[in-house]
């Protein structure tokens, strides 16, 4: 069970295993001939062999996922029928079929299944009916050897397997980061199908894999000191410009060079931004998305990713010391493109300038509006408590001309400032919880705070 790790030593021949619901790991490096699982009878959510020689599986147990390692034998009592529930899958790929047959050369075991479809690659069947009403496939590499009903024969792949290795942005092995697979056949929101460590030599490799569109990602360990951006297959930070692959067969050259992005030049300029949910996606409408990756570019000098942030617990990205030129942001959720057809490009002009930006993502698309463009963005300004309840207070080393609040889209919102004990306050007990902007205008400047209502 999901609790402890078991061990049995199970001998006698009416020996009934009863761990009904279970999840059964063989790990024998070498059974002899009939021994191997007999389960009583039982439902097994998932048994997996790692087992190698000649394994006896049967008893009409009822397995949902049995998971049997390539290149054995595996015998099913003659007479009986497994029953599956979703799927067998063969792993731990190897260059030997897999030999699956009834325990009596001469007789009939069966597998049943009762809807969807059951197929494997690279497989010897011989006397082993398969019924119900799911379709039943010898796909590629798989040969009927004699003695079975109910299989359909294919030349075609019924899943396959994607790998391929990482290397750094020296050419060498990268060990220390994990591999996502994303789906995108069944519509445009991507969806995970499974996630490894890297290996040793950096090494991954998916199995059983439903042929269809793929996007592959690497993404590093938070233990590793140099600071590599998620990546996509080839090399691309961002999904947009990734690399769809149409995975019809086993593949394993898909190699990616993780991107070491230079620090860029100093300027004044500052864009700052929220990703919520615009329809129940993740979380809840309206609410806000954190984690994502943010892409900033520059269009007017190449096409690469300029600077990168990731969403904090509220949503909120920032890029700051811009220097003056047209940028455009694209927030990264796999599989969900960005619509950049009702907003123009943010300009940082000469001075500087500061702009808004609301994303707000649904299952098709990420929806841009910008908000009006504030002033200068200044990280020497003291405001505390921050978050703050209902009162903040502001450290100023000059007297200002006057002050401006602004919420994350840049609307402006009406606020007067107080004196409390000698120092400068503001009461924002009757705002919405969110993050605002703090304008502080002075005779040459102006300045921007940003704090968290709580």
């Amino acid at each position: 069970n999901s609790s402890y790790d078991k061990s049995w030593d199970i001998k006698g021949a009416n020996v009934n295993l009863n761990a009904s619901n279970s999840k059964i790991i063989l790990n024998n490096s070498d059974i002899t001939y009939d021994t191997g699982f007999r389960g009583g009878g039982n439902e097994y959510d998932e048994v997996i062999f790692y087992s190698s020689g000649e394994v006896s599986i049967g008893s009409n147990d009822t397995i949902n996922i049995l998971r049997l390692k390539s290149g054995n034998e595996y015998e099913f009592q003659q007479g009986d029928t497994l029953r599956i529930l979703d799927k067998i899958e063969l792993f731990d790929t190897s260059s030997d079929n897999t030999y699956l047959r009834s325990s009596d050369m001469s007789a009939t075991a069966a597998i049943s299944k009762t809807s969807g479809n059951l197929c494997l690659n690279n497989a010897d069947i011989k006397n082993l009916n398969a019924i119900g009403g799911a379709s039943f496939t010898m796909g590629y590499g798989s040969n009927d050897i004699g003695g079975n009903s109910g299989w359909q024969s294919s030349a075609n792949y019924c899943h396959a397997y994607i790998g391929g290795h990482v290397f750094n942005h020296n050419g060498v092995a990268f060990s220390t980061g994990w591999v996502i697979l994303f789906n995108l056949s069944g519509g445009s929101l991507a969806d995970t199908t499974d996630i490894i460590h890297l290996q040793n030599d950096g090494g991954y490799l998916f199995e059983n894999i439903p042929l269809g569109n793929y996007l592959i990602m690497v993404q590093q360990d938070d233990t590793v000191n140099t600071h590599y951006p998620p990546l996509y297959y080839p090399g691309e930070v961002l999904w947009m410009d990734a690399q769809i692959l149409n995975i019809m067969s086993d593949t394993t050259d898909f190699d990616m060079h993780m991107l070491n992005i230079s620090p860029q030049p100093l300027g004044t300029g500052y864009i700052f931004g929220e990703v919520k949910e615009g329809v129940q996606l993740f979380r809840g409408p309206s609410d806000p998305i954190d984690s994502i990756v943010i892409g900033l570019k520059r269009p007017d000098i190449s096409n690469d990713v300029y600077m990168l942030d990731t969403t904090d617990n509220d949503g909120i990205f920032e890029f700051k010391n811009l220097l003056p030129g047209k940028y455009v942001i694209y927030p990264d959720v796999a599989g969900i493109p960005v619509d950049t057809s009702g907003w123009n490009n943010v300009i940082i002009g000469n001075g500087s300038d500061t702009s808004g930006l609301e994303f707000t993502v649904d299952s098709n698309m990420i929806y841009v509006s910008p908000s009006a463009d504030i002033k200068e963005y200044i990280d020497e300004l003291k405001l505390w408590p921050n978050p703050v309840e209902d009162k903040f207070f502001v450290s100023l080393n000059e007297r200002p001309k006057g002050f401006n609040l602004y919420d994350i889209y840049g609307k402006k919102i009406q606020i007067m400032p107080g004196l409390s004990d000698g120092q400068v306050c503001f009461d924002v007990g009757g705002l919405p919880k969110g993050v605002y902007i703090l304008e502080i205008m002075f005779k040459n400047k102006s300045g921007l705070s940003k704090f968290m209502k709580q």
